[in-house]
């Protein structure tokens, strides 16, 4: 793989990595839309799709009207298909950082503030006066933990609420660092360093590559 394709598709993924890992080094949780969580992975694995498929089926001849223009047309149908999916899928939270022992503790006394009616059944949680009905999904390895729309009857401003005073209720708690935040930065680190040695090496190409890429 060349300097300039290596910088597209390792280059987002790299930055993802590393947002990840100070996500995870802080000292206290992040709560996120799933809207937002799954449009920042998108952007992180956009890399792999522009140097793989995109340029791959680059239609020759719309380059030849459209010049340069061409990929700004294809990143905006990649970002109108990504956009699409995210709202199409189930509503959900996502928290970085914090046990779901510790999330459910914190979770109770919001629901019940937002819902005098709430109640919970194991992992799930139902506000029917909300309109929410969700499920815990840990994923322990990595000390994060999703909260996920159970059943097709769900208010998005019901979740907008929850969400904006989770993100309250979290903001004053404080937690130690995730061990595995050290794993992902090294992988970013690694990216970065192949980065750099390929740009390096030879960075007059970087320009050939560039022009290449864009069929000019």
């Amino acid at each position: 793989m060349d300097a300039f394709h290596m910088l597209v598709a390792l280059g987002p993924l790299a930055a993802y990595l590393l947002g990840l890992a100070a996500i995870n080094l802080r000292g206290r949780p992040l709560a996120t839309s799933g809207l937002r969580d799954l449009v920042v992975l998108a952007a992180a694995v956009g890399g792999f799709v522009v140097v793989g498929p995109m340029e791959l089926f680059l239609p020759d001849a719309a380059v030849a009207v459209f010049g340069v223009w061409t990929w700004a047309i294809m990143f905006g149908f990649y970002a109108a298909c990504a956009l699409f999916l995210a709202l199409s899928l189930r509503p959900r939270i996502v928290v970085y950082n914090i046990a779901p022992e510790r999330l459910h503790a914190i979770l109770a006394p919001v629901a019940l503030a937002l819902d005098g009616e709430a109640r919970w059944a194991g992992a799930s949680l139902l506000l029917p006066e909300l309109g929410v009905h969700l499920q815990l999904e840990p994923f322990r390895s990595m000390r994060c933990v999703s909260l996920v729309s159970v059943g097709p009857r769900q208010s998005i401003d019901g979740w907008s609420a929850l969400h904006d005073q989770l993100v309250a209720a979290l903001a004053q708690e404080r937690c130690g660092p995730n061990p595995r935040a050290y794993s992902l930065l090294s992988f970013a680190l690694v990216m970065i360093a192949m980065m750099t040695w390929k740009v390096w090496d030879d960075p007059v190409a970087l320009v050939d590559q560039f022009r290449d890429f864009l069929r000019m």
